[in-house]
């Protein structure tokens, strides 16, 4: 075996070789790297194989999700021998696992995905990292070159016929500063949320605490709290340290998703209290550990959850590592052909 993650492994699907088609982003590569560590398993970091960063921006102009959403471009197809994917030589006899993530499949040719799908000894996965909406219209062409459609957020998983698994994420070394420090960290986009995160900012810093907010998608008129950081955008890297030093982080859902989030995976797996708007966290292992605080309205008593220092440890055992979701696609294969296996 080539790692010892591999004894998450417990189904068998008969596959020789596993390709991952990550996104193209610092986040991606952190969330999948799991996957890399397996001796049958390559990891391929962006859809497009070249090192020309002139040339991955002009295939990311072609198809951008703002512009295709609206208005399908033309002559997508001429990056066919461009794909990582193109590189690799599949060889009669043997089974392949060819796994996209939403991201990467609306990145690629739907007629490159077709040729792919008709390949007799080629399974098509596909992992949403995100839900459906914001990209309805790319992914519904590119579902139907898909044999396994994977999804964490359980309204996508009723609504489009998905099959349910659980987040992913990596367990990385988190990154250490001792130069920074905070009592509770928020990034993302304000998304109708603005004014919850303003009121948690301001009860904080008023009880004489530190928030260290970075909110983007503000208008000038909105940006009401002196110190929070609006429309300022750090690296994924830069995220994941500031998460390590803060006391807490903060997460507010916007509209209507169902699931857990990234925010809550880098809190559990960083050792961080998280407080959330997710009522959903109730059902997670890891809520009766104390360390997750859901909340309606912000109370006195949540911002002395923030600022309260203990010591964390959900004493996590990896359960978003995606290595199994490589267990859940052999399962379903094994299902496929008759031998039915137990999936946990």
């Amino acid at each position: 075996m080539g790692c010892m993650k591999e004894g998450l492994i417990r189904h068998d699907g008969g596959f020789d070789r596993y390709y991952f088609v990550e996104p193209g982003s610092d986040y991606g590569e952190i969330m999948w790297r799991d996957i890399g560590l397996l001796e049958k398993a390559e990891l391929l970091p962006n859809p497009v194989f070249s090192k020309n960063k002139f040339l991955r921006l002009m295939h990311h102009l072609h198809f951008s999700f703002a512009i295709n959403n609206r208005v399908s471009l033309p002559f997508q197809g001429m990056w066919k021998n461009a794909y990582a994917l193109s590189h690799v030589k599949f060889e009669e006899g043997k089974k392949y696992c060819v796994i996209y993530t939403d991201i990467s499949a609306c990145r690629t040719d739907c007629g490159y995905l077709r040729s792919l799908k008709n390949m007799e000894n080629t399974v098509m996965v596909m992992a949403m990292a995100n839900v459906v909406r914001s990209k309805e219209k790319l992914l519904d062409k590119r579902f139907p070159y898909f044999d396994y459609i994977f999804s964490w957020d359980k309204r996508d998983v009723e609504k489009y016929g998905m099959i349910y698994h659980p987040s992913y994420y990596s367990r990385i070394r988190m990154p250490v500063s001792s130069g920074y420090s905070a009592d509770c960290f928020f990034i993302g986009n304000a998304k109708g949320r603005l004014k919850v995160l303003s009121e948690i900012y301001k009860k904080v810093t008023e009880a004489g605490g530190k928030a260290d907010f970075y909110i983007t998608g503000v208008r000038k008129k909105e940006r009401t709290e002196k110190g929070i950081h609006y429309n300022q955008k750090l690296p994924y890297s830069k995220v994941l340290e500031k998460n390590m030093n803060a006391n807490c982080i903060i997460e507010v859902l916007s509209g209507s998703q169902v699931g857990q989030t990234l925010r809550a995976e880098e809190a559990i797996i960083g050792n961080k209290k998280l407080l959330t708007n997710n009522i959903h966290m109730k059902d997670n292992p890891y809520y009766g550990t104390g360390y997750v605080r859901i909340f309606k309205e912000i109370q006195d008593g949540d911002i002395r959850f923030i600022m309260e220092r203990e010591d964390v440890d959900y004493q996590y055992r990896d359960d978003y590592s995606p290595i199994l979701l490589i267990d859940h696609i052999n399962m379903m294969e094994e299902e496929k052909l008759g031998n039915y296996g137990t999936y946990i």
